[in-house]
């Protein structure tokens, strides 16, 4: 038992002037026991000393009255040694050994005593012990189990006295009879802790999860139910001489309060402050006083003084929660935020607490308030009246550059949903596009929100993309995700599709229709936009700056002609140059009537099956030069889409396949009707290979007799990559 002279609580006494608490310890055991001779260890408290004869004896109505409400039972029939170990606490406390001779202090035969206590003038600090730590009064292990685990201030703890181990056991409810904590002053010192504060700046849902007011546009049609509060949580962290704390308080610009708007936080507390808060806040308007200070902040911020008559310390769970109702002032417009670099929204007077994060001076009527802040961030970003629009900054991950996708076989599909810029957008709405050739469903999408604090949820538009494919569309609870702090990635488990009117090569980038966008209220137009024509009315979508596999935009500039480029497998069995005749073969080039216009080779030619033909046999047809190895060397590299080959009756007998760099001509099911007997249709189809670069193409326009350059020559090809040796020979 650690008391005051008058027995009150020592906490928050400042010993000085020679002044000294008293000091009683009951030595006590419970359970069957055969222990004799039992040792124990008597921790004399930081700055006071003793010696050996300042230890006596109590007698059991001395014992029976400290050790009030039934806490003692004695005296001791046996008798006791007293021997001074030396300064070997963990704080260079006095430790004393006291041994009982005879049986184990069990209940009726309690051990007593008293210290009497000299206050070392020289120390300083405050000082502050609890059951979980170091024990003032312990039983030598040897002898005793512990009362209570260690999570409940019980356990064992081990002194090392003069280079040998001491393992002690505790007792639960060992300091002054319950589980309870002690501090003290010691000569005047003066300790200030440090200010670990924060603000919120938002409500709870009907949930009990904080919904931050951060990226909003308030106006005056903005309901009084979707304003935010300024709930405010004062803490400190360390030992604090300090009596009556002061904290000052802003409320951000275009807002007001009052002190009748002040109250006390009474559920969920620590959900304002993402979960931290160390204390019950059962408090009274008798802990505390508030004070409207005026609009005296840098930008006319209303200042409040909140007055403690306790410190919110952490470690002894007494933080402060309270929050301030707001009331938006629509005539203010603007675009606001705060943060840890500027104006705190939360701090504590600089007399009371040390500056860890630095200073800030408020001038309020005349008057310098000098204040610390803390170092736990309390951001907060708004607009009144101004609407704040974002670049959307999302990219499709599709990994099949240059693959080719057959049978079961699928690539990995993902996608990022970010943004750059401020904004004060809610709700955004996003396009994903699967990717031509597959499909999925919204059971196929998934999704890490990661620091993205709404909800995403997916609706099937339907096959509404420029060939056909899947639209999904992606909307997020909340306001916009930012790709520094918040980005929502999602993925989506895709399945082929590959049929008649999907097989071939395809392409997505900037160009085309964009894998992922943005739905353009929700973002600005820098990079361009796009529109989908769905059975609702057409969707204009913004591009952002990479729209394929833009897979690190904190260190990978955007690339704008960044794409990618797969196959899907058409086609079953090749045809031998047996089956078929070709013939009244014609190349024509044309330039590009303007400079937008891409030249391109326009090939026209006949085949004619000589034989019945089957669904799924094919010919492929190239244009460029041959090597020695049969590679092809194209002409031109932009082919024309998929091209469907009819009968003069209307019926399609065969699909001409974009495949990248060639066609693949594949024939389907209605044409054995046509090539069977003596039925020999001749197909005449016009293919075409463009110079995306150029409106030139890549051969001689000149086809008439004037050319006597190259008209009419054979060529053998042979690359290099030796201009000097380009040449016709």
């Amino acid at each position: 038992m650690i008391k005051n002279a008058d027995d009150s609580n020592v906490n928050g006494t400042d010993f000085k002037d020679g002044a000294v608490p008293t000091y009683t310890f009951r030595l006590s055991t419970y359970g069957d026991s055969n222990v004799t001779n039992p040792q124990f260890i008597i921790m004399i408290p930081k700055g006071f000393i003793a010696t050996t004869a300042d230890f006596s004896t109590l007698t059991n109505t001395q014992g029976t009255d400290i050790f009030s409400d039934g806490g003692f039972a004695g005296p001791y029939n046996g008798t006791s040694t007293i021997k001074e170990l030396g300064n070997y606490g963990p704080n260079g406390e006095q430790l004393f050994m006291i041994t009982l001779t005879g049986a184990t202090p069990t209940w009726g035969n309690n051990f007593g005593a008293q210290v009497k206590l000299t206050l070392d003038a020289n120390a300083k600090g405050v000082v502050s012990y609890n059951v979980y730590g170091t024990p003032r009064v312990s039983e030598v292990s040897n002898y005793a189990i512990a009362n209570g685990t260690s999570s409940y201030g019980g356990g064992s703890y081990t002194f090392n006295v003069n280079g040998q181990a001491i393992e002690v056991v505790k007792n639960s409810t060992g300091i002054n009879n319950q589980q309870d904590s002690i501090n003290y002053i010691l000569n005047n010192t003066v300790e200030l802790p440090q200010f670990t504060g924060t603000a919120s700046f938002g409500n709870l849902n009907s949930s009990g999860a904080f919904v931050s007011g951060n990226s909003i546009n308030y106006t005056s049609n903005t309901p009084q139910s979707q304003i935010p509060a300024l709930s405010v949580r004062l803490s400190t962290f360390g030992n604090s001489t300090v009596n009556n704390p002061q904290f000052i308080v802003m409320i951000p610009k275009g807002f007001t309060s009052s002190v009748n708007d002040f109250s006390l936080i009474d559920k969920d507390i620590g959900n304002y402050f993402g979960g931290v808060f160390n204390g019950s806040n059962q408090y009274s308007t008798s802990n505390y006083s508030i004070e409207d200070l005026g609009k005296v902040g840098p930008n006319g911020e209303q200042l409040f003084k909140i007055q403690l008559n306790f410190n919110p310390g952490w470690d002894a769970a007494k933080n402060f929660g309270g929050q301030f109702k707001l009331t938006l002032d629509p005539t203010q417009t603007g675009i606001y935020s705060y943060g840890s670099n500027g104006v705190p929204i939360v701090s504590e007077l600089a007399s009371d607490a040390t500056a860890t994060a630095g200073t800030y001076t408020f001038v309020a009527n005349g008057q310098n308030i000098v204040v610390v802040k803390s170092g736990t961030s309390s951001d907060i970003n708004y607009a009144i009246n101004t609407k704040l629009i974002p670049t959307f900054t999302g990219t499709a991950i599709l990994d099949a550059n240059g693959k080719t996708y057959s049978g079961d076989s699928v690539p990995t599909y993902s996608f990022r949903l970010s943004t750059t810029g401020e904004s004060t957008v809610q709700n955004p709405k996003f396009i994903v596009m699967i990717p031509d050739g597959f499909t999925a469903t919204t059971d196929d999408f998934s999704f890490d929100t990661g620091g993205y604090s709404g909800a995403a949820s997916v609706k099937e538009l339907g096959n509404y993309g420029p060939n056909g494919e899947q639209l999904f569309e992606v909307s997020l609870t909340g306001t916009t995700p930012n790709f520094t702090t918040n980005s929502v990635m999602g993925s989506v488990k895709l399945s082929p599709n590959f049929n008649g009117k999907t097989g071939g090569s395809h392409t997505y980038s900037n160009a085309t229709g964009p894998l992922v966008a943005e739905v353009s209220n929700y973002s600005n137009t820098t990079y361009g936009t796009y529109t989908f024509n769905t059975s609702d009315g057409a969707i204009t979508v913004v591009k952002s700056p990479q729209t394929v596999n833009w897979t690190d935009p904190s260190n990978q500039a955007a690339n704008s002609s960044g794409s990618v480029t797969y196959t899907i497998q058409v086609g079953k069995e090749q045809l031998p140059t047996t089956a078929y005749a070709i013939s009244n073969i014609k190349v024509t080039p044309v330039a590009g009537e303007t400079s937008s216009d891409a030249g391109y080779e326009q090939l026209v030619f006949s085949i004619t099956p000589k034989q019945t033909l089957q669904d799924g046999q094919y010919i492929d047809v190239h244009l460029g030069l041959p090597d020695s190895n049969g590679n092809i060397e194209n002409y031109d590299s932009k082919l024309a889409a998929n091209l469907p080959l009819m009968t003069p009756n209307g019926v399609q007998i065969a699909t001409a396949y974009n495949m990248g760099t060639y066609y693949r001509i594949v024939f389907n099911s209605e044409e054995a009707a046509y090539t069977s007997g003596n039925n020999k249709l001749t197909l005449n189809p016009i293919l075409r290979w463009e110079n995306p670069q150029s409106q030139q193409l890549s051969i001689s326009t000149n086809q008439s007799s004037t050319n006597t350059t190259n008209l009419g020559k054979i060529y053998v090809y042979q690359y290099t990559d030796d201009e000097s040796k380009f040449d016709t020979f």
